[in-house]
C-alpha cells in the first residue's frame, strides 16, 4: 500500500494541483452535461423507488405493529454486519459468482467459474488499453464514478420492472473499459430489464445498462491489498503472468492479441485499505479448449453492432501502441 501511495497517488495529486498547464482544460475534463442528466435522472428514479418501499413498510408497520420489533431487530443485525465489514476481507452477507479452485499456488489460483449474469455499462468513451499510456483514451475517477452509480441505481430500482435487488460482490472492472454487477440468482427472480432511454442503444454510452450472460471460464486470479490504481494493476499484471510463464501455464488468447484481464474489487470503500481484497484475472486454457480471447468470449453475447465497435476501439487502441 505504501507503493501505491508513493508511486500512484501522490504523483497523480501533485500533477492535478501543480501549476497551471497550458490546456488547463485537459486536467480535470468535464463530464458531458447529457451524461450528467441521464444518470442523475436514473438516481432520482432508484432513490423515488426506495421511499416508495419505505412508505409501504411504514404503512405495513401500522396495519400490523406487532411486526416492528422484528423488523428493527434485522435492521440492528444488519448494521453490525457492515460494522463487521471494516474488518473483513470478504464482505460478509453478499452473493457472488461460484467457482471452483482447481490449483493454488504462492502467488495465483485457478479458478473455474460457473457461467452467471451481469449488468454491466461503460466506464467512459475510451477503452481502457493494457499498456501505461493510457492518457488520451484510459478513464478517469469521474467516469468510473459515473458508472458505479448507473449500476447501483438500476440495482435499487431504476428499472424497468422497479425492483429493487442485494448488493453482491466482487465490482468487475475490465481492460476493455466495462464495470459489471454480478446479479444474483438466490431469490429466483427474473432479472429485470434495464430502462431504454439511450440514444443509441449501445453498450458503450455513458449511462447505458446492458444485461450479460458470462459463459464459463478458467481464470488465473492473483489477490493483492490496498488501492487499484493504475499503477497497482499494471504490476500485478506483470507479477501474474510472470509466475504463469513460469509455471507453464498457457493463456487464453491468441499468439500477438493483447492480454485482456479483469479486476475484481470485493469491499465497500469504507473498509480498511489494507485489508481490501482486490484481484486480478486473466483467462488460461483448459487441457482439452481451443484458444479463444477472453475479450471475445466475454462478450459474444452482445449485439453484432457492439461487438463491431469493441473490434473497432481494439484495433484503434493496437495501432496507437504501433506508433
Amino acid at each position: 500500500m505504501a507503493r501505491q501511495i508513493a508511486n500512484d497517488i501522490l504523483p497523480n495529486l501533485a500533477s492535478t494541483v501543480g501549476p497551471p498547464r497550458r490546456n488547463p482544460g485537459s486536467l480535470l475534463p468535464l463530464p458531458d452535461p447529457t451524461d450528467v442528466n441521464k444518470i442523475g435522472s436514473r438516481i432520482l428514479n432508484a432513490l423515488s423507488n426506495q421511499v416508495q418501499r419505505n412508505l409501504e413498510i411504514l404503512q405495513g408497520d401500522l396495519a400490523n405493529p406487532v411486526r416492528i420489533p422484528q423488523r428493527i431487530s434485522r435492521q440492528t443485525e444488519d448494521f453490525v454486519t457492515e460494522a463487521r465489514n471494516i474488518f473483513s476481507e470478504t464482505p460478509v452477507g453478499l452473493d457472488e459468482p461460484e467457482y471452483t479452485v482447481v490449483r493454488r499456488t504462492n502467488t495465483y489460483e485457478i479458478r473455474d467459474y460457473a457461467g452467471y449474469s451481469v449488468a454491466s455499462t461503460s466506464m467512459g468513451k475510451g477503452v481502457i488499453l493494457e499498456s501505461p499510456e493510457r492518457s488520451d483514451t484510459g478513464t478517469n475517477f469521474a467516469e468510473t464514478g459515473a458508472a458505479f452509480n448507473t449500476l447501483a441505481a438500476y440495482l435499487f430500482g431504476a428499472n424497468k420492472q422497479r425492483e429493487s435487488m442485494e448488493m453482491t460482490t466482487p465490482v468487475t472492472t475490465t481492460s476493455w473499459g466495462e464495470m459489471r454487477f454480478y446479479l444474483s440468482t438466490r431469490s429466483n427472480k427474473d432479472i429485470p430489464d434495464p430502462l431504454d432511454d439511450s440514444s443509441s442503444g449501445s453498450l458503450y454510452e455513458t449511462g447505458a445498462v446492458t444485461i450479460l450472460d458470462i459463459p464459463p471460464a478458467r481464470l488465473a486470479v492473483k489477490k493483492f491489498t490496498g488501492f487499484v490504481t493504475e499503477g497497482e494493476i499494471l504490476r500485478q499484471k506483470d507479477a501474474l503472468l510472470s509466475a504463469l510463464m513460469m509455471d507453464n501455464v498457457e493463456l487464453d488468447v491468441a499468439h500477438g492479441d493483447p492480454i485482456s484481464h479483469v479486476i475484481f474489487q470485493y469491499n465497500p470503500p469504507y473498509t480498511l485499505p489494507i485489508l481490501r481484497r482486490n484481484e486480478i484475472a486473466v483467462a488460461v486454457r483448459r487441457d482439452d479448449e481451443d484458444v479463444v480471447d477472453l475479450q471475445k468470449q466475454w462478450v459474444e453475447e452482445k449485439t453484432d453492432a457492439a461487438a463491431a465497435e469493441l473490434e473497432g476501439r481494439v484495433d484503434l487502441a493496437s495501432s496507437r501502441r504501433g506508433r
